[in-house]
């Protein structure tokens, strides 16, 4: 006699062994069970940082500069920074004509001095828990020249018309990637008079591997 599928959702702790469920009809579940990220924020994996309405000073990569917002990941950490998504929205608009580029920029670093901020856990949002140091469009003091990674958002103004990019929210999909010793930032190309710009990136936190060469 064959072994009956069970119908519907089986609910376990960890550990539990949880066999492939059944429709109705019998056809084996082959949707999403959960929300895409549930897994690793229930696990505490997850963190999070944010700035609301900053004014940015221009950033290019350049050593000491001063991004919009970004993570340093400590030698010794233990610990990959996995970037999951981003979103760039312009809280202000710029009273000059202009264009400025939002940025992604990484590589190895000394970790920044200056004004650093501690990220939040993405389930309980308090900020505790993370290995990374975090950057909140504050200048980074000692830090070293980065990379250019790529330009998330391109916004443009003139006196008679705007636009601007939309929407505001961007898979990374773990592109940046942050092992120790380095580390990501967000940075707006240009200071246009007036322009103020909210930010925030959420990252997955997972042990580190030394990978074959």
């Amino acid at each position: 006699m064959s072994e009956v599928q069970r119908i519907g959702t089986t609910w376990g702790g960890p550990g539990d062994a949880a066999p492939f469920s059944a429709t109705l009809s019998g056809a084996q579940r082959v949707t999403d069970a959960h929300a895409r990220y549930m897994d690793a924020i229930l696990s505490n994996r997850v963190f999070m940082l944010s700035v609301n309405a900053a004014t940015p000073t221009a950033y290019a990569g350049a050593a000491g500069g001063t991004p919009l917002l970004g993570i340093h990941n400590p030698t010794g950490s233990g610990k990959y920074a996995v970037p999951l998504f981003a979103t760039v929205a312009s809280n202000v608009a710029s009273s000059a004509a202009g264009t400025v580029e939002i940025d992604m920029y990484g590589g190895q670093s000394v970790i920044p001095g200056g004004t650093v901020a501690t990220p939040r856990n993405a389930l309980s949002l308090i900020a505790s828990g993370s290995a990374m140091v975090g950057v909140s469009n504050a200048a980074m003091t000692n830090s070293s020249a980065l990379t250019f990674l790529g330009a998330l958002a391109s916004y443009y103004w003139a006196t008679a018309a705007a636009a601007f990019m939309a929407p505001g929210w961007f898979d990374l999909a773990g592109i940046g990637t942050v092992q120790p010793g380095s580390q990501f930032m967000l940075g707006a190309n240009a200071a246009l008079t007036s322009a103020k710009w909210s930010v925030s990136i959420f990252w997955e936190e997972i042990p580190y591997i030394v990978l074959p060469s």
